[in-house]
This record gives structure tokens, sequence and C-alpha cells, in this order.
């Protein structure tokens, strides 16, 4: 590198996505792809036994004086494994196929449960020491509720983990704001909001990670002043996924969730 070019340090990608993507204090950030992470922006540095049982990290957030309380879960790479097992004939809009047959199943996939813990020790099943679980296989299952159970495992693990960064952190959550390939998926922003009983924010930005390095890169340089300088000079248009109507039937599915983790903690 040459003598004089400027080197800003800030933080590492979920740091600057979690700044990039303009959440505020009460809204939680859920960065999907393959993997998932799940935080917020806190002036809370607490952490204890009980969090760390739980799988919450703590790191440094981009802007002095906040962290980033968070939970590292499994995201799209269950759904890429029932891609590979059971649609095998997708090859171009495989995720259209796949959304097209989960829609037409009714929420609860005719008794399917779904644990999406497929590596062991990460998120907010650690606790419970579970692997990937499926429950209620029939011969009359179809690939299409295999796929809804996916989707629904995974918002009700979202949801297991928000209720962990609230008991931990004392965290008020009015929204999730969600970002990266995940958010590309309607069904499962709908059913993240019917599951949570909270609004899905999704943006036409999708490259929160870049924008918040480079506009931490600008204010190091001195283009901008401060953090919130920086965020005055960003737009990306905003749709919000409101709950529509079911959350009473995913709280009793959601208890069976739970009622599962707790009777599998033992098999594993």
């Amino acid at each position: 590198m040459s003598s004089g070019v400027p080197v800003v340090a800030g933080g590492h990608d979920t740091q600057f996505a979690l700044f990039g993507s303009g959440a505020r204090m009460d809204e939680a950030i859920l960065s999907s792809g393959t993997w998932e992470i799940l935080g917020v922006r806190s002036d809370r540095f607490h952490p204890t036994s009980s969090s760390f049982e739980n799988g919450l990290i703590f790191e440094a957030d981009v802007q002095p004086d906040l962290w980033n309380p968070q939970l590292l879960m499994m995201g799209s790479g269950v759904l890429e494994w029932i891609l590979d097992k059971v649609f095998p004939e997708a090859v171009d809009k495989k995720y259209e196929l796949m959304i097209r047959e989960a829609e037409k199943e009714p929420p609860g996939s005719d008794g399917l449960i779904f644990i999406p813990s497929f590596v062991k020790e990460t998120g907010p099943a650690k606790r419970y020491g579970t692997l990937g679980t499926i429950l209620g296989l029939t011969l009359r299952t179809s690939r299409g509720q295999l796929l809804r159970s996916a989707l629904e495992g995974l918002s009700f693990q979202l949801r297991h983990a928000l209720e962990i960064l609230k008991k931990e952190i004392s965290a008020e959550i009015r929204g999730i704001r969600v970002v990266g390939g995940g958010s590309k998926n309607p069904l499962w922003n709908q059913i993240r909001a019917d599951v949570t009983g909270l609004p899905i924010i999704t943006t036409e930005q999708k490259e929160y990670t870049a924008l918040g390095a480079a506009l931490v890169a600008f204010i190091g340089i001195g283009v901008y002043k401060s953090l919130e300088e920086a965020r005055k000079y960003v737009f990306s248009e905003e749709r919000k996924i409101e709950p529509s109507g079911k959350e009473d039937i995913y709280k009793k599915l959601f208890e069976r969730y739970m009622n599962a983790l707790e009777n599998l903690k033992n098999y594993y």
C-alpha cells in the first residue's frame, strides 16, 4: 500500500450492516443469508452466564458507547438443503418454485415441526444441544409442507432469539429490519411477521454491509463529521409487512416448537 493512504477501522460486516441499515434503537436487525444474525444496537452491556448459555454474543457497535447483542443461527442454508434433497429439477428460479408450493399449505404444515439447528451449539437452541430435527412426517407429507415447516421453524427460531434478547438486555423491540438475501422472500417475511407479531421492514437497498463500511470510511477521511450526518445522506425505499391476523395460530405452534426443544434436549 502506498504511503499516505488512510486506513479506517470501524468494525466488521455485522456492525457495518447494523449501522448501514439505519435501524432505530427500538428495531431489531436480522441479517439473513445462509446464516442469520439477529442483533440490536443497545447502550446496555451486561453479559451474564444465562446470556452465554442462550447463545448471546456481545460486540462493540461502530458508534462509541453502543453495543450489539446478537445471536448467530442457521438461515437459508436449511432451505438450500431442502432444495438439494427434494427439488432436484429446480435450477432456474428455484426459490420461486419453492415459494409457490409452500404457499399452498396452511399454517402448521400438517403437523410438521422443523427444528433448524443443523449446526450444534449455535443460536437460541444452544442450551438444548438439539440438532436439526423434523417431527411429524407421514406418508402423505408433501415437499411443499416440508418447505413451509422449514420456513416456520426458522421463524420460530427467530421468535426464540427475540425473547432471549428481550429477557437478557431488557430490549424494547417494536419491529424487525431484515437485510440480506433472505429479505427477498415474501412468504418467509409474512411468516416472520405472523410468528413474532411484529412488523417486518425490508428495503430496496440490500448491500448494507458495504454501505455501512463506506459511510464509516467517509467519516474517517472527513467527508462527514459524524455517524448521524452520514446517515442523512442515505435513503432507500422501505416496505413494511404487518402481521396478517394469524398470531394466535402461530402462538400455539410456537409453544409446540419450544416443547419439542425441551423434550429433545437429552436425546442428542
